[in-house]
């Protein structure tokens, strides 16, 4: 758990963990009644996993230990989920092998290295691979895990989750905020420069790094190390991202362009 995800820093991940940990050792288990339900995995739905863990998409206070926020999964589908950004067509074909009736174990079991490979040729061709079914599942096609994005963007942006950290000031409040911080003209054309890319342009963290502020909109500590990498999230009034919606309900990726920037003289 040392990596972002869902737009959440793995301090917050951790912090999520470490609830669990105090939770348990309390004795105070009556909240994670849904962790230790026994149920089957929410991937795959295999009832007897060899092993179980459980996956969380929403780290924002008060933290949530059951759907739609946590979710019991078996190892083999919680480790295809996290590297589904660095084998996007090895999970399309993955989710192809849940659809069929597939428990995740059996992925590889069933299906040699070459065949999978083959199969992801043809899902990169833009072709449809079929899988024969396994076991009948009744699923709807909204299940959570179908709508999954596998843009790693979201792996660092506040988009990407469910519930805001943190509510967001109004416009006024961020504007004042950085007019308080007097930013350089070359601090200034770094924000700017980057406010103005389209939304698959680099995220901020290609900028000098610095301390992030603990709350927003608190300014950065400048003689630390310059703009801090989350200043999207620290002042979302001055880069604001206009969201498009999934299906699921879940906010998508911003559209190109989609970024409005907030003039700091107030015009």
């Amino acid at each position: 758990m040392s990596k972002p995800y869902n737009g959440y820093t793995w301090q917050q991940r951790h912090a999520h963990s470490q609830d669990r940990h105090r939770l348990e050792a309390s004795g105070d288990t009556s909240i994670l009644a849904y962790l230790h339900s026994g149920k089957p995995c929410e991937l795959c739905g295999d009832p007897k996993p060899a092993a179980s863990s459980w996956h969380a998409e929403d780290y924002s206070l008060s933290f949530t230990w059951e759907p739609p926020g946590t979710f019991i999964v078996c190892k083999t589908c919680h480790g295809r989920l996290h590297k589904r950004f660095n084998q996007p067509w090895d999970w399309r074909l993955y989710l192809l092998h849940l659809r069929a009736g597939g428990y995740g174990h059996e992925f590889t079991q069933r299906n040699s290295l070459p065949q999978r490979r083959t199969w992801m040729d043809t899902l990169a061709k833009g072709e449809a691979v079929v899988l024969p079914t396994i076991r009948k599942r009744d699923l709807t096609g909204q299940e959570w895990w179908q709508g999954l994005t596998l843009e790693p963007e979201s792996l660092i942006a506040a988009w990407a989750r469910p519930r805001p950290f943190r509510s967001r000031p109004d416009t006024e409040a961020y504007r004042a905020a950085l007019q308080a911080v007097a930013p350089s003209e070359r601090e200034r054309a770094l924000l700017q420069f980057h406010a103005c890319q389209p939304a698959a342009a680099p995220p901020c963290g290609s900028l000098p790094r610095g301390p992030s502020a603990p709350t927003a909109p608190e300014p950065p500590i400048l003689n630390m190390g310059g703009w801090p990498t989350d200043w999207e999230n620290m002042w979302p009034g001055f880069l604001m991202r206009e969201t498009m919606a999934r299906p699921s309900g879940c906010p998508s990726s911003p559209k190109a362009g989609s970024r409005r920037i907030v003039n700091l003289n107030g015009s």
